[in-house]
């Protein structure tokens, strides 16, 4: 199984994984709740998550964070179960092109075809 249809399988069912990234200090994990993955901008897979704990580059342990879906070793599923957040608002991030799976609603872009005018 590739790690993006692991990430979702864990999504859907709302189940908190820890992750091991690349680069990260050798043994470091992060315990998180992942919340999408999508497809960006620059046609690259992401994983948007909640950091619960574990390594942090930037030292804050708690947050919002994306990680590229190539920058992500392992994942260690955990038996702790998650609701999803309600601050998490993919429809604020212009960089989403198409969500693979999200833990909530993925939102509609109104977008009007060619022709699609009302004609008065």
């Amino acid at each position: 199984m590739e790690i993006a249809d692991l990430i979702c399988s864990m999504i859907g069912s709302h189940r908190v994984i820890e992750l091991f990234r690349a680069n990260d200090p050798t043994g470091q994990s992060r315990l998180v709740e992942p919340h999408a993955v999508y497809i960006g901008s620059n046609s690259r897979g992401f994983v948007d998550f909640w950091q619960l704990s574990g390594w942090s580059w930037s030292e804050q342990a708690l947050g919002w964070r994306r990680l590229a879906l190539t920058d992500v070793i392992d994942v260690r599923p955990q038996d702790a179960r998650f609701e999803p957040r309600a601050d998490y608002r993919p429809d604020n991030r212009q960089w989403y092109r198409a969500f693979v799976c999200t833990a909530g609603p993925v939102p509609v872009v109104d977008e009007q075809l060619p022709g699609d005018a009302e004609q008065g």
